[in-house]
């Protein structure tokens, strides 16, 4: 991208779509003290993500705030979005 109405348009368009995720799950067995483990099965799944979510949404806006911010300096950026919470945390 190379201005920041290209990431206001990103941000227009990934509203306005579902947004769908297919991360791949590798299970596995083994000494999980020690992290190690073999990989015997890999599983595939899709994760709808509802980014109209008031927590989501605001997230997908301080990424593409700080890659704005990121821009107009002049630097390289990577559009990272963490949709994590804690345990105790609730939606």
């Amino acid at each position: 991208m190379e201005a920041c109405e290209e990431l206001d348009l990103f941000m227009s368009e990934l509203m306005k779509r579902p947004l769908v995720l297919q991360p791949s799950a590798l299970i596995s067995r083994g000494l999980a003290a020690l992290r190690c483990s073999v990989y015997t099965t890999e599983e595939k799944w899709l994760v709808l993500v509802n980014q109209a979510h008031p927590k989501v949404e605001s997230r997908i806006k301080m990424a593409v705030q700080a890659a704005k911010s990121r821009m107009a300096q002049g630097n390289p950026f990577m559009l990272e979005v963490s949709l994590t919470y804690a345990r105790d945390q609730h939606c």
